[in-house]
């Protein structure tokens, strides 16, 4: 294959700093300590991020322009404050296939930074475009979520609904490439975009 048709996997988004991990991790050892084993596969702390705008197979021709564009319109934006808070699950609580912290917005205009990426990168992506942004930080997964997980799971989220997990100021959007494998994913960050970086 040439170089230039090579696709990255890519997808725009906010890091979560370590100390939010942590508080997140916390949670999450006390739903792993609660749910039988087996029933989600659960997002390593490390890996946890804000996704704005998921891209998908981007040729590598592109990133470069990419990498442009998400730089010149992050430098027309503000940083925010955010805060990670309560937890919940999509699609419902009787049928729960993903299990995620709120992120709240303190400062700042998240829903019109989301907007942004999405129409700025839509030439770079045949992903189609989210229709309503839901805030979120995925905790994990269900794998095999029987009646009885289910039930368990949602008294957790009852106990946990107004849990919080710690604010951070975002000063930057990262542009993060994912490299699939058997034993999970591994991330490598492009580049960093500084809001308000004029």
């Amino acid at each position: 294959m040439n170089a230039a048709d090579e696709k990255w996997r890519l997808f725009v988004a906010i890091s979560v700093p370590p100390e939010v991990k942590e508080a997140i991790g916390d949670v999450q050892k006390e739903l792993r300590r609660e749910l039988r084993d087996g029933a989600f596969r659960w997002t390593v702390p490390a890996q946890l991020h804000l996704t704005l705008r998921f891209l998908g197979s981007v040729r590598q021709e592109q990133v470069s322009d990419l990498v442009q564009t998400l730089e010149k319109l992050c430098r027309r934006l503000e940083p925010m404050r955010l805060r990670a808070e309560g937890l919940g699950v999509f699609p419902n609580e009787r049928r729960p296939r993903v299990v995620w912290a709120g992120v709240r917005t303190l400062e700042g205009d998240l829903s019109t930074l989301q907007r942004k990426i999405q129409e700025e990168t839509l030439k770079f992506t045949n992903e189609p475009p989210e229709e309503s942004f839901r805030v979120h930080l995925t905790l994990g997964r269900a794998k095999v979520c029987r009646t009885s997980d289910i039930r368990v799971l949602g008294e957790l989220m009852k106990r946990f609904t107004h849990v919080e997990m710690g604010e951070w100021r975002a000063s930057q959007v990262q542009l993060i490439r994912s490299y699939l494998s058997p034993s999970g994913s591994r991330h490598e960050t492009i580049t960093r975009a500084g809001l308000g970086s004029w």
